[in-house]
């Protein structure tokens, strides 16, 4: 019974390493995402489907001359033309409709 429950250590400890290594090897694909994302020459926004703003890089923060933290939660459109908000609902409208 003995050696049973020392088998047991040993795969859970096995199964322990693996998964701080998973943990480790995720965390570093997220810091690297990350960067991508926030250091990008070209501006991204994050919506969600109503076009609220989740996150925005900094090029976009940018080019809309506000920092990240005040775009959050606001709609894309109130940056936009009339024209290209109409769009954009269209657009955001369809794919709710696909999904």
């Amino acid at each position: 019974m003995g050696s049973e429950l020392e088998a047991h250590k040993i795969e859970l400890e096995m199964q322990n390493a693996e998964l701080r290594k998973a943990e480790a090897s995720l965390a570093a694909s997220r810091a690297q995402y990350f960067d991508l994302f926030e250091h990008a020459p070209v501006g991204y926004v994050d919506l969600d489907s109503k076009s609220l703003i989740r996150s925005a890089n900094l090029m976009a923060a940018s080019m809309l001359g506000l920092p990240q933290r005040i775009l959050v939660g606001k709609f894309l459109s109130a940056f936009m033309t009339l024209s290209d908000a109409d769009i954009l609902y269209l657009q955001i409208r369809e794919a709710n409709t696909v999904n």
